[in-house]
């Protein structure tokens, strides 16, 4: 519960203008609440208010013995991952934002025994691997690395992972997906991963791998998809039957 002096507004909204300004930008602390004391000549209980709404705006996020850590970028915004099976293109456009994708590489390469396992092929069987980056107005949003059968989509092109791999599926292989099995876990990003992400290389990330399946049973894909969670929430969904 706040107080009823407006001081801890007023504060906030200056902190909320100079992160937008990137007087303190994405991934730095800022000043501890005995230097915001003497800067703003208030007490540590007005800091602490302000702080609080920095946090609830999505602005800093609180880090146990490092103070609170700027979130925010004017390059990004926070955008709820959605539990529903979209392409991201739909996702992003859906919400105002500009799509796009950077593919890294893409290339034939030859299912190992776990992969062929995973997507029911024959050992040894050709996949199709690339890794691309996910974007939304030119930010990096997520690292996607993924793994394709080649013999059912043989005419897979590069043009159809710089724009909706499942608007290939479905629109131009009148494929019908059903459901997508996950795992979840949290991981350390490699620096490469960081550069490319423009993420802290000290800040776990999620990693969720889909294997999605096809009305008919038949598994389609792997994806391995990377991203910070706190700009990409992930939204599960568990339904009592």
């Amino acid at each position: 519960m706040y107080s009823s002096n407006p001081l801890y507004k007023a504060i906030a909204g200056d902190l909320i203008q100079k992160i937008e300004d990137a007087v303190y930008p994405k991934g730095k602390t800022l000043p501890t609440e005995e230097k915001l004391t003497k800067i703003y000549h208030v007490s540590r209980v007005t800091i602490r208010q302000a702080i609080q709404v920095l946090v609830e705006k999505k602005y800093v996020k609180k880090r146990q013995g490092s103070g609170s850590q700027v979130i925010f970028s004017k390059n990004s915004s926070i955008i709820e991952r959605s539990a529903k099976i979209l392409p991201f293109s739909e996702e992003m456009r859906t919400l105002g934002r500009l799509p796009s994708s950077r593919v890294i590489s893409f290339q034939i390469i030859v299912a190992d025994k776990k992969l062929s396992s995973q997507l029911e092929l024959a050992e040894h069987e050709p996949v199709y691997n690339y890794k691309r980056i996910l974007m939304a107005n030119g930010y990096p949003y997520c690292f996607e690395e993924g793994f394709i059968p080649v013999k059912p989509f043989s005419d897979l092109t590069l043009e159809h992972l710089l724009t909706s791999k499942i608007a290939y599926f479905e629109k131009a292989k009148g494929i019908m997906i059903d459901y997508s099995h996950q795992i979840v876990h949290a991981v350390l990003p490699s620096e490469a991963l960081c550069t490319l992400l423009q993420v802290d290389n000290k800040k776990p990330l999620l990693q969720v791998t889909n294997i999605t399946y096809q009305t008919n049973g038949i598994p389609l894909d792997k994806t391995v998809i990377t991203f910070d969670s706190e700009i990409y929430p992930a939204s599960f969904i568990k339904r009592k039957r």
